[in-house]
């Protein structure tokens, strides 16, 4: 797998032309964000993926750490060797679109205690395309603006690349999302580089931890969500009153518990800006 795209700032017509024909195309966002709405000068750059199988129209989005840390693990598996994930992931989730059908599936963080959820979210966009030009990269791009997830999205789509896709879940447009970001810039993906790439490829969703994720509606993911803010760890806490994890004695296991809610507490107050405010 390469570090870096093929094509990068620095594009060329006959090798984009080349791409777009390959069946599966990596198209790389930088992703930049403000995890704490109390401290906006710590702004978080990440480059994320959203990978697309022309053929099948379908796509899937994730952080590009992501995808090497868990092709490398999957293989050192094969070999025998087991290892950790890249403690660096920030995204954890990864995003399927079955765009013929306009299907949007979550899928929750792997590698965990807790299996992997497969949520359906069926709301929809409702685009407001404006007469608004611009240009990204070398391409003419159009302005269109939605709320979506608690918040108000400006969104830039070219004709030049017609796919009604792009990062995250927004989708719908006719074209291809080169950069779109919420009106508090909270939130910002912006196109840099695509990249064409082998049909045997590794895939991220052929992982055994998503093939076998459980289906999880919508509603029920979202009363999980405000579960674990309104009592982060919760999970772990039930395993460990169900003699599940081990501990030398019970002052061990109580000082576990405190360290464990204590860091808990304070990884969410420094995360309350998320990408979908209602979540």
């Amino acid at each position: 797998m390469t570090n870096k795209p093929i094509i990068l700032l620095i594009f060329s017509l006959i090798l984009i032309s080349s791409a777009l024909q390959a069946q599966r195309v990596r198209f790389y966002y930088n992703y930049k964000s403000i995890p704490d709405s109390l401290n906006k000068q710590n702004v978080l750059d990440e480059l994320m993926v959203l990978e697309l199988d022309i053929d099948k129209k379908e796509s899937v989005f994730f952080s590009q750490i992501k995808l090497k840390s868990d092709s490398v693990m999957a293989a050192n598996t094969i070999k025998g060797n087991w290892m950790m994930p890249n403690s660096s992931i920030r995204t954890q989730y990864v995003i399927e679109k079955k765009l013929e059908h306009k299907e949007i599936f979550f899928y929750t963080r792997n590698h965990t205690i807790v299996p992997v959820s497969k949520v359906k979210d069926q709301r929809k966009f409702d685009w407001k395309i404006t007469n608004e030009k611009d240009s990204v990269l070398i391409y003419s791009v159009q302005k269109a603006t939605t709320e979506f997830g608690g918040r108000i999205w400006n969104a830039w789509f070219t004709n030049d690349i017609p796919f009604s896709d792009g990062p995250y879940k927004f989708s719908g447009l006719p074209g291809l999302i080169l950069k779109i970001s919420d009106v508090t810039n909270s939130h910002n993906f912006e196109l840099f580089g695509l990249e064409k790439i082998e049909s045997n490829a590794y895939k991220l969703l052929g992982q055994k931890s998503y093939l076998q994720a459980m289906n999880l509606s919508f509603d029920s993911y979202f009363k999980s969500v405000l579960a674990d803010r309104k009592e982060p760890g919760l999970l772990l806490k039930q395993k460990v009153f169900r003699g599940e994890v081990y501990f030398k004695d019970e002052e061990d296991k109580q000082k576990y518990l405190r360290d464990n809610e204590a860091h808990a507490q304070e990884e969410l107050a420094k995360d309350n800006n998320q990408i979908e405010i209602l979540l």
